[in-house]
């Protein structure tokens, strides 16, 4: 996976064809937004067990992420910092890159039955809690030129995938061995494109060493505070202890990318959060084998707290 990212960052110094790091990401990253993830959901979800755990795994990540603002918000307290600067720090420390990395990760860790868990981490609860919460805290500390709809960030492929899934899942219809085929192949793209777009981003002209010290704590919290508090969400859920290592796990992946484009859109502090987002990244190299290590050779881990 570290190579991936490596030929995405390489590419983007050297350029191909001329192409520049922000086309070539635009393209890789449209192509899995409206093409590739919308059929890795369609057939992930379409055979899955959906049952109560979803619940579950929705009350963990909103509770965290609700946990992580309030961070931020006591944080905002003891330092200076302007509206913009802190509603970017707010978004870098409370929203996590749950499927973008969280999903090749996780796969390649722990196996790909973890697909379903991102999948309804992601879409069940940290998307909603973005596209409200999260557009709310935007707005407050930010500023907006044209006002939308809420409601109008759900109409988008990756929801219609989810809700066709759904209603196939119910009635138990059998997946046709062609379509089949093509979702596998699909699905079978998400992962290495999702990682070769984050070293697309990974370039040293977002990284801006006036904001390391807004990022540092943003670090801490991203990538330490909030997975440990997943761990104590989850020892008091009935979810299998595999459940509860993806859980927290995910919930441990580095600042989302999605938050570059919130930031530009409402006048935030772009430049705090692709510094904020770099380094979470770069750290999550460290953080990751550390609670995955953790997790796996201390299973009364979570049982003790």
């Amino acid at each position: 996976m570290f190579l991936i990212v490596l030929c995405g960052t390489l590419w983007s110094y050297i350029k191909p064809a001329n192409l520049t790091p922000q086309q070539t990401r635009l393209v890789v990253t449209n192509l899995v937004y409206y093409l590739f993830l919308p059929a890795l959901v369609l057939n992930t979800i379409w055979h899955a067990k959906i049952n109560a755990n979803v619940f579950q795994y929705s009350f963990i990540t909103i509770c965290s992420i609700s946990f992580s603002l309030a961070c931020v918000g006591v944080l905002s307290k003891v330092i200076r910092i302007s509206k913009k600067s802190l509603g970017a720090m707010f978004l870098a420390a409370a929203f996590p890159n749950v499927t973008y990395l969280g999903l090749p990760v996780l796969e390649n860790s722990l196996g790909q039955w973890t697909n379903a868990i991102v999948i309804q981490i992601d879409l069940f609860a940290t998307t909603p809690f973005l596209f409200t919460v999260g557009v709310f805290i935007s707005r407050h500390y930010g500023e907006e030129l044209i006002k939308k709809n809420i409601l109008l960030f759900f109409n988008t492929p990756l929801f219609w995938s989810l809700a066709l899934a759904l209603v196939l899942n119910f009635f138990n219809v059998s997946t046709p061995e062609i379509v089949s085929n093509v979702l596998t192949q699909f699905t079978s793209l998400v992962a290495p494109l999702m990682i070769f777009s984050l070293g697309l981003t990974l370039n040293v002209s977002s990284f801006q060493p006036r904001y390391i010290y807004l990022a540092l704590p943003v670090l801490m919290i991203k990538l330490m505070m909030m997975p440990y508090f997943a761990a104590l969400c989850s020892a008091y859920s009935a979810l299998e202890y595999s459940h509860q290592m993806a859980t927290i796990l995910d919930l441990g992946m580095p600042s989302m990318l999605l938050g570059i484009v919130f930031c530009e859109h409402y006048k935030l502090n772009t430049a705090l959060y692709a510094t904020a987002a770099m380094l979470t990244t770069l750290c999550s190299m460290l953080t990751l084998p550390f609670w995955h290590h953790v997790l796996t050779q201390n299973k009364l881990f979570l049982g003790l707290w």
